[in-house]
């Protein structure tokens, strides 16, 4: 758990909501390289005429003062050992663009830059009035890298996949996903993959521990078995009874 952690609850409008740092038991959430803000929870302990929440509201966490990840919540579920301890579900806005359909192939008439094609998807399906119209989109940095297509097919995919396609023609070169610009605006973004390291969170003062699921995938138990003679020794002439005969003969 990290020590200097601020969570904040919005209504959808974007107006801050009552919830104390003390009612919150626990939080968690991630991030991938390919979606950026994804699934989290947040578990909350108060009565539930006190937390009052729609199922329409956001939350944003904040590490160090840096707003680090931003969630939509479902409804909550109340823990049955626990009668005044609720688990809210987050979602990030990828969950959007996972249910958003690619129906046409793009073909340019000459070659285009990558980040054009993610943005022709991006401003057609995603940041539409009716969808995430309140989203900006930065495509900065990815022209410069190169990659060059003249068209493009995804037809009858979600536009995740079509997203995670893109990026397939730059195998480790690009990342994209979905975070909070400097204007706490959600933003949608291609950009070039760097190893640059961000932040530094260091166990022992601003982390007080550090738990992850540990990956067995690769692990391989074999045995090998090496025959020898029996003990006792068989001693059925046929132990497999291939040449059975009837009782009447």
């Amino acid at each position: 758990m990290i020590h200097d952690v601020d969570v904040r609850l919005y209504d959808k409008n974007g107006k801050r909501k009552y919830l104390p740092q003390s009612w919150i038991v626990g939080v968690d959430f991630e991030i991938g390289e390919r979606g950026g803000f994804q699934n989290g929870t947040l578990k909350i302990e108060a009565k539930w005429a006190d937390l009052s929440l729609e199922g329409t509201e956001y939350v944003d966490i904040y590490l160090q003062g840096v707003l680090t990840y931003r969630g939509y919540a479902m409804l909550p579920q109340q823990a049955l050992d626990t009668p005044e301890q609720w688990s809210i579900s987050l979602f990030g806005l990828m969950e959007c663009t996972n249910g958003y359909l690619v129906r046409r192939h793009y073909t340019y008439a000459s070659v285009v830059d990558i980040s054009q094609v993610f943005s022709d998807i991006a401003n057609e399906l995603v940041l539409t009035s009716d969808r995430l119209s309140g989203a900006v989109l930065d495509v900065s940095g990815v022209s410069g890298q190169g990659v060059l297509l003249r068209e493009f097919s995804a037809k009858g995919r979600t536009v995740t996949e079509a997203f995670n396609q893109l990026c397939d023609y730059a195998p480790e070169q690009f990342i994209w996903g979905f975070d909070v610009d400097s204007n706490g605006q959600n933003r949608l973004y291609i950009r070039p993959r760097t190893d640059t390291v961000a932040y530094t969170f260091s166990v022992g003062s601003e982390v007080s521990a550090f738990v992850y699921p540990r990956d067995v995938t690769q692990v391989v138990n074999r045995v090998f078995v090496t025959g020898a003679d029996a003990d006792p020794p068989n001693i059925a002439p046929n132990a497999s009874f291939e040449e059975t005969q009837s009782v009447d003969d």
